[in-house]
C-alpha cells in the first residue's frame, strides 16, 4: 500500500467503485466487457476504447517468454506420461472422469503447479462432438474403441498451458482417421505459417480451414485465442478466426504474442476431433520486401500417430510433422525418466 500510495494509487473496498464513479471527469471504458451497474453509475462522459492493458499483457517480455517455455516443457512431460499411460492400459476399464483425474495428477507432480487452467475436456467418441463437453462425477462415459479427445491445461507459476490431443483407442474407423488427418493438415499449415508484418489472425485463419473446406467441412469456433501468462487461458485482444466481429477492430499479430492453433471437425452423434498447440509469434527475416514473422510452437507433446492416416499426408506435411516431433524429443529427452526414453523416441518417430 505504501508503494502504491507513492504512485498515487489507493486501495479501496471492492464494492466502493460504485460510489467512487461520479463527477464530471471522463472514463475510458470498453462497453463489451464492463458490467451494467458500473456503466449506469457513470454520470460524466466516457471514451469507448479497448482496455489498453490487454495489449500490454498480450505481448510477453523476455522473462515471461523464458518462463512459459519452461512451463510448457513441464506440461509436455506430464502429457507424454499420459500418452504412455493410455497406450499401456486397458482403456475399457476407464471412464472419461478417470482420464480427467489422471491428467490432473500428472500435472500436479510438476514444480510450480497451482491448478488446472480450465475444466478438463475428456470426451470419447460422440461426446467429442459436443465442443465444450466435460465429464462430471454424475455424468460421464466409459471409454470404448474409437477416439478420445482431451483438451486440458495447467496453471503453473511460470506459465499457462492449453493443449488438445486425440488418442486412438483400439482401431478407429477409416472415416475417423481421415477427418483427423484433415484437421492435422490445417494444424500443421498454421503452425508453419510465415507472413509479412501487419497481418491479423483473420488473415491466417484460412490456412487451418482449407483442408476441411476442400471437402465441404468446417468448424464453428475460433481457430485460436490469446493466452495469458499465469493469467487467463483465454485472453485477448488478438486471436485467429475466420470472420471479423462487428464493432471490434482486428488486432495485428506481433512478436511476443501467444496464440493457440486449434482447428477441429465435429460429426454430431459420432465423434469430435481437435488438435491444439500454443504458438509464440517471433520475428523471421527482414529484406527488401519487408519484415516477416513466424510461429514458434510452445507446446511439446507428441501427436498420437495411431490417430491419423499417415499415407494421406504430403511429403511437405510429413516433413513438418517430423520436424515438430524432433523438436518435442529434443525438448523432453533430458527430463524424462531413463526407462521412458525409448517410449519418447517411439512416439516422436519419423514418418
Amino acid at each position: 500500500k505504501e508503494y502504491f500510495e507513492k504512485l498515487r494509487i489507493y486501495i479501496h473496498d471492492y464494492n466502493a467503485i460504485y460510489e467512487e464513479i461520479s463527477g464530471d471527469i471522463s472514463y475510458l471504458i470498453d462497453p463489451d466487457n464492463i458490467n451494467e451497474r458500473i456503466f449506469n453509475a457513470i454520470t460524466g462522459d466516457f471514451i469507448d476504447e479497448i482496455n489498453p492493458t490487454q495489449l500490454m499483457k498480450a505481448v510477453k517480455n523476455e522473462v515471461e517468454i523464458s518462463n512459459t517455455i519452461h512451463a510448457h516443457m513441464k506440461d509436455g512431460l506430464a502429457m507424454f506420461k499420459f500418452l504412455n499411460y493410455i497406450k499401456h492400459t486397458d482403456y475399457t476399464l476407464l471412464s472419461e472422469m478417470d482420464i480427467s483425474d489422471k491428467i490432473r495428477s500428472l500435472r500436479a507432480e510438476q514444480p510450480l503447479f497451482k491448478d488446472i487452467s480450465f475444466t478438463t475436456i475428456a470426451s470419447c467418441n460422440e461426446n467429442g462432438a459436443i465442443v465444450h463437453y466435460h465429464p462430471t462425477v454424475d455424468d460421464y462415459k466409459m471409454l470404448e474403441e474409437g477416439f478420445l479427445l482431451v483438451d486440458s491445461g495447467g496453471q503453473y507459476e511460470d506459465g499457462t498451458t492449453d493443449i488438445t490431443r486425440m488418442f486412438a483407442l483400439g482401431k478407429p474407423t477409416k472415416e475417423m482417421l481421415h477427418h483427423s488427418t484433415l484437421v492435422l493438415k490445417g494444424w500443421l499449415a498454421l503452425m508453419n505459417a510465415k507472413w509479412a508484418k501487419g497481418a491479423c489472425g483473420q488473415t491466417l485463419d484460412i490456412l487451418a480451414r482449407m483442408p476441411l473446406y476442400k471437402e465441404g467441412l468446417n468448424f464453428n469456433h475460433g481457430t485460436g485465442h490469446g493466452v495469458g501468462h499465469f493469467l487467463g487461458v483465454h485472453e485477448g485482444p488478438h486471436g485467429i478466426r475466420n470472420r471479423f466481429i462487428e464493432g471490434q477492430e482486428p488486432v495485428t499479430l506481433v512478436p511476443g504474442m501467444v496464440v493457440t492453433d486449434e482447428p477441429g471437425v465435429y460429426i454430431e452423434g459420432k465423434y469430435g476431433i481437435r488438435w491444439e498447440n500454443e504458438l509464440l509469434v517471433e520475428k523471421d527475416e527482414k529484406n527488401a520486401f519487408g519484415e516477416f514473422y513466424h510461429f514458434k510452437p510452445l507446446t511439446v507433446v507428441p501427436v498420437d500417430l495411431d490417430a491419423i492416416n499417415i499415407s494421406e499426408l504430403s511429403d511437405c506435411e510429413k516433413e513438418q510433422l517430423n520436424s515438430y516431433h524432433q523438436y518435442v524429443f529434443d525438448s523432453l529427452k533430458d527430463v524424462v525418466e531413463k526407462d521412458e526414453l525409448e517410449a519418447l523416441k517411439y512416439y516422436t518417430r519419423a514418418v
